[in-house]
């Protein structure tokens, strides 16, 4: 079986008729007589699901396999099945799934979680041996867990598939050696979730394509790997059963996987599982602002316990990148500011690119409010007044003499709930003084930081008069990093 038909076998996969019990011991040609899938199943749009539906029709073998065995998880929704060929060869295919997200950020921390253990569970169950196994995202992790568990795999091919922790790799370092060349692993250059923690496979390879990529999350489309082809006599791109160009990783991917290693490498115990929960949350909300769960995972990323020491640990991981190498620094920051207008627009991708060039500037609060404001950029007048600088001062003052345990200031939280995107601060009236000191006082907002603020826009002014449209960009975030302060500190008359 050819690898491309293998990821044609992790895109079908996806669509709710490969997890209907009753479509359990058929074969692949008589499932896909029914419709593909109309509701965007695994970021593939309906006309990319019709190509993928045609493509697997007008193949004979791929047509003859029969969904011998079929497991759907209750609670998560996993699905794992079992296709075995005419000759008896089986191949074995798991789902990723978002309802697992839990169990991959445990994947940081412990050697074996609770679905990795399940999936090797239901494949020892299986009646066949020399199994080729294979799987996209959280079952690309879970194809390579359960190929150096299980003798029974023969081979193992991974489509984005995350890699594991300290913990597994100590573990099983014996069974990695004998068995890590049995697995291969294939990804978009640009996918975000194969980045995550340690690789064990063999050999990896990266592709990229020119057409289909309607938005970051379409990244990690298992469908984002095929080529694409125009046809001048349709006038239309039509789907190709073949890997696109093969090329290296991208820079700005290979940064945060090093520093997810980085994070496993120096943070142990709570504190990574939580440092490891809020990278991903920051990866979300960077690069897919035009999510329909983008303010609730703004919200998670703020309430994560962690998030000041994951800040900490990533501007420490960054200067030392930077330093180590500022020719590849370079490189890198020109490929993640190219991802970022892609995901969000040039302003947008400004908002964020400043605290990347810079690394020793930042800190949480400046990230969470570039962040925020990247979503809701607007053009607004900038008020560097002495007029500001002094109210700004006299607030901190203020809020600096109030004790942490006073929470009748509500006017001050609502001012924080509104700057974050509507959270619904009377929800959270057990943690005000973790609002308090997340957003001012462990975040720097003091009278330092105020006068620094200044002093860098009056200096860049002075410096850059004659190229000011140059530095616009940089001064914009400055000024709405103030905006941000002023409407976390300043009670409502």
């Amino acid at each position: 079986m050819s690898e491309e038909q293998l990821l044609l076998l992790n895109c079908l996969i996806y669509s709710p008729a490969f997890s209907m019990p009753e479509n359990e011991k058929k074969t692949i040609g008589e499932i896909l007589k029914g419709p593909p899938p109309t509701n965007g199943e695994a970021a593939t749009t309906d006309e990319e699901w019709q190509a993928l539906w045609e493509a697997a029709k007008a193949d004979p073998y791929l047509c003859s396999l029969t969904m011998a065995n079929l497991n759907v998880e209750e609670e998560t929704k996993a699905v794992m099945a079992c296709f075995v060929d005419p000759s008896g060869q089986a191949i074995v295919v798991f789902m990723g799934t978002a309802d697992e997200w839990a169990d991959n950020v445990r994947g940081a921390e412990y050697s074996d979680t609770e679905q990795q253990r399940r999936a090797l569970e239901w494949f020892e169950s299986l009646p066949y041996e020399d199994i080729i196994v294979t799987g996209h995202s959280k079952g690309g992790n879970k194809a390579m867990y359960v190929t150096i568990l299980s003798t029974k795999a023969s081979a193992c091919f991974s489509f984005d598939g995350q890699g594991f922790s300290n913990e597994f790799i100590e573990k099983y370092g014996d069974l990695i050696d004998e068995r890590s060349g049995l697995i291969h692993s294939r990804s978009h250059y640009r996918d975000f979730v194969n980045i995550l923690l340690y690789s064990i496979a063999g050999d990896a390879s990266y592709y990229k394509n020119g057409f289909g990529i309607g938005g970051f999350s379409e990244y990690h489309a298992p469908i984002s790997m095929f080529c694409w082809e125009y046809n001048t006599a349709t006038g239309e791109w039509e789907l190709q059963l073949s890997f696109g160009e093969a090329v290296p990783r991208s820079p700005a991917m290979d940064m945060l996987n090093g520093f997810t290693v980085h994070l496993v490498s120096n943070v142990s115990g709570y504190k990574r599982i939580i440092m490891v929960e809020a990278f991903a949350q920051l990866v979300a909300v960077i690069f897919d602002p035009e999510s329909s769960g983008w303010d609730i995972g703004l919200q998670a990323l703020i309430h994560n316990e962690q998030i000041g020491q994951m800040i900490t640990e990533l501007r420490a991981y960054l200067k030392e990148l930077k330093k180590s190498d500022p020719e590849a620094y370079e490189v890198m920051l020109e490929d993640l500011y190219a991802i970022l207008v892609e995901a969000m627009g040039v302003e947008a991708a400004n908002e964020v690119m400043f605290l990347f060039e810079d690394p020793g500037k930042m800190n949480t609060l400046f990230l969470l409010t570039a962040v925020y404001n990247a979503s809701k950029t607007k053009s607004t007048l900038r008020d560097f007044s002495e007029d500001t600088k002094q109210l700004l001062l006299n607030t901190v003052d203020e809020v600096s003499e109030e004790p942490w345990w006073n929470i009748t200031r509500w006017d001050v939280w609502y001012s924080i709930s509104g700057l974050f995107g509507g959270l619904n601060v009377e929800d959270y009236t057990d943690k005000m003084d973790e609002y308090f000191r997340k957003v001012i006082d462990v975040n720097d907002a003091t009278r330092e930081t105020i006068e620094n603020i200044f002093s860098e826009v009056y200096s860049l002014d002075e410096q850059y008069s004659a190229t000011m449209q140059e530095k616009t960009e940089r001064l914009n975030e400055l000024s709405v990093l103030l905006e941000g302060i002023a409407e976390s500190l300043v009670p409502s008359a």
